[in-house]
């Protein structure tokens, strides 16, 4: 029998004082007393709409736009012809054009019943000035809001002038929000302008809370006027990008404020905020809901329509949304969409030109033009003259094709036209504040502008590719004669002299030349001596090309392109 193998009680002595200081460190106590305390939302405050009344639900999603605008006010009326006691708009936007947002804010403020702005679950830039118009703001859990400066999609920097001309409205709407409502300006302030700091302080006699720029901090803390103005003249390096429009300046402060302040050190969520600044000013704030309820812009934290009738003690609810016609028209007023619109317009015009009488091109085209001018009529951009200056534009292109010796003049001044009316029908109709330097403004044109870019474009490529394998096509193969008839005297497609545009007999096979400037696809082609209108299966052909005929079907007769002309 083998020996045992012990370990020496020296070795485990050794290994038992090197695990013990590890087990006593994972089972060690935490030191309560020294732990950072839980972060909580702070209690919500009761909302000061009266209850009893049916809460009608406005989802506002995406880029708001002038056609959003219509949309808006159209889903507010029927609203309240169902008998809404409050509307509540429930907010999922990175922000938009700043026109439209001052009309809809405006327009929101207008509303004759309590309103309510759900931040579920963001509401930036364009949208957190709707939110702000509200009488009541409510945030779903980590919904976020803020960053609201004016920018250009059409270049990095706006100009001073540009600047100081949009956030000069865009800051009178935030203080009359914020008046309105019974927010403090700061933080709204510090949303459009890089530089502005926010403070949260407290009269320790009244109990008041403010939120001020740290202008009024200095004054009202410190009681220094002097320090006060040195900290305004020396912002510029941050804020002075447009004139000083924007600027932090005395707000709030009186004179018997000064020096009797304090900051609030800790929020209502238990965050910590040293020497009570809430904001650094080195970006533009942007809050999340907890942080929102620390200041006071967010009342409550909501999730689900069920809290939102409780919290303003609703008596039910019901949504109104966009109709069908309207959900339509803004899936067709989408710059990508219109150029397919487009290009089916002029491809069907061209196929019902190069094969008069097939009818379905035609039609497609008609339906493609409602579709490019019914969207924007919807959504209240567009109006009868947009239509009529269209008209106007086709018709003389049309008749420069058909009627006229060469595509000259008259054709490109009707394709302008077009195009104009294309461009203005999907243009904002209201009027703005900025004129012609407000950014949204540029960023529509140059979506419109884009729109016929591609479509042209994509309809050259179409009309070419069309042009040559036109015959080809199964679907048009059956609607055209894609197969000449035999060359050679054919009796019975002998026709008499006065039954065409021309005189004599004429048959299949016969060869000419064009007559006239070209044929597009329609022309006169030159016999014998004699001119005989006639049209190819969709071929453009200039003046002089070698041409037979390949059919003819009473008095239409249609030719090709003669590669193979008679020898001598």
């Amino acid at each position: 029998m083998k020996p045992q193998h012990r370990i020496p009680a020296l070795l485990v002595l050794l290994l038992a004082s090197l695990v013990a200081p590890l087990v006593a460190q994972t089972t060690a106590p935490i030191n309560t007393q020294t732990a950072t305390p839980a972060r909580q939302p702070a209690a919500p405050l009761p909302s000061m709409i009266p209850p009893g009344g049916q809460l009608a639900l406005l989802k506002i999603e995406g880029v708001i736009t002038g056609a959003l605008e219509e949309l808006i006010n159209r889903r507010i009326e029927r609203a309240l012809n169902q008998g809404a006691g409050i509307i509540v708009f429930d907010f999922d936007t990175p922000g938009g054009e700043l026109a439209a947002a001052l009309r809809i804010s405006r327009n929101i403020k207008g509303v004759p019943v309590p309103t309510v702005a759900w931040i579920n679950p963001e509401a930036y830039s364009a949208g957190i000035l709707l939110a702000s118009a509200c009488d009541e703001l409510v945030m779903a859990t980590s919904a976020s809001t803020g960053d609201a400066a004016p920018i250009s999609l059409l270049s990095s920097n706006l100009g001073s002038t540009e600047r100081a001309k949009a956030l000069s409205p865009l800051l009178a709407e935030f203080r009359d929000n914020a008046t309105r409502n019974g927010y403090d300006y700061a933080p709204f302030h510090a949303m459009c302008v890089l530089g502005v700091e926010v403070y949260l302080i407290e009269n320790p006699e009244t109990g008041q809370q403010r939120l001020v720029n740290q202008v009024d901090y200095r004054l009202m803390v410190h009681g220094s006027p002097s320090l006060a103005r040195q900290v305004s003249q020396g912002l510029s390096s941050l804020t002075d990008t447009s004139g000083g429009v924007g600027n932090p300046s005395q707000e709030i402060a009186t004179a018997s404020d000064f020096g009797k302040w304090r900051p609030v050190d800790v929020l209502p969520s238990g965050d910590r905020a040293p020497d009570g600044r809430i904001h650094d000013g080195k970006s533009l704030l942007t809050v999340k809901d907890i942080r929102a309820r620390d200041i006071r812009i967010s009342r409550a934290t909501i999730d689900t329509t069920a809290e939102l009738e409780t919290y303003l003690g609703a008596a039910g609810s019901f949504v109104v949304n966009n109709s069908w016609a309207e959900r339509a028209a803004l899936f067709m007023s989408q710059w990508w969409v219109r150029a397919i619109l487009l290009v089916i317009f002029f491809t069907g015009f061209l196929i019902e030109l190069s094969a008069p009488g097939l009818s379905l091109p035609g039609a497609v085209a008609v339906c493609a033009l409602v579709g490019l001018f019914g969207s924007p009529i919807i959504l209240g951009l567009a109006s009868a003259w947009h239509i009529v200056l269209f008209l106007i534009g086709f018709a003389l292109l049309v008749t420069d094709l058909l009627f006229l010796i060469g595509f000259g003049f008259l054709g490109a001044a009707g394709l302008a036209i077009m195009a104009f009316a294309l461009i203005v029908s999907v243009l904002p109709s209201g009027a703005s504040p900025l004129g012609f330097s407000d950014p949204a403004y540029w960023n529509q044109l140059a979506s419109a502008f884009a729109t016929i870019i591609v479509g042209a474009g994509a309809t050259i490529i179409t009309a070419a590719i069309l042009s040559r394998y036109f015959n080809q096509i199964p679907l048009f193969s059956k609607l055209v004669l894609a197969t000449p008839q035999p060359v050679g005297p054919v009796e019975d497609l002998h026709i008499a002299g006065e039954e065409v545009l021309g005189s004599g007999h004429l048959e299949c096979g016969q060869r000419g030349v064009v007559a006239s400037a070209g044929m597009r696809p329609s022309g006169e082609i030159e016999i014998d001596g004699q001119r005989i209108d006639a049209v190819t299966d969709g071929e453009f052909l200039a003046h002089g090309t070698p041409v037979r005929i390949v059919d003819i079907q009473g008095n239409r007769i249609v030719v090709e392109r003669d590669d193979q002309p008679p020898t001598a």
